[in-house]
């Protein structure tokens, strides 16, 4: 069983070596330079990301306004349609019984 112990250890070794040879070709690849690069870009792009977001909710609350705006408009409308149909029921009412007196004005005088 010895020699069993030995080779199991050296393989934990080569694995152990392996990881640390894996480890500092990484941070060889990402240099701290490199990485406060990234890092600045990715802060430049949530703080664009933010102005955007900030754009967008102030379109929200804007469009929501105008749609608001554009309701009571249509309301208001919509009443003085309303008053404007009844003015003209009550034209054309007037308008048809003058219409029925000088049919009969007009009967009256021909006989």
């Amino acid at each position: 069983m010895p020699p069993r112990e030995g080779k199991s250890h050296e393989n934990t070794l080569k694995i152990i070596e392996g990881t640390h040879q894996s480890v500092d070709a990484i941070d060889d690849f990402v240099d701290d330079e490199k990485l406060s690069e990234i890092m600045e870009m990715q802060r430049n792009v949530l703080k664009k990301f933010a102005c955007i977001k900030q754009q967008l909710e102030s379109l929200d609350k804007e469009t929501v306004k105008q749609v608001d705006d554009a309701c009571k408009e249509i309301i208001r409308n919509c009443e003085l349609l309303v008053i404007l149909k009844t003015d003209l029921d009550g034209i054309y009412t007037t308008v048809r019984s003058i219409k029925r007196k000088l049919a009969v004005r007009l009967q009256q005088e021909s006989i």
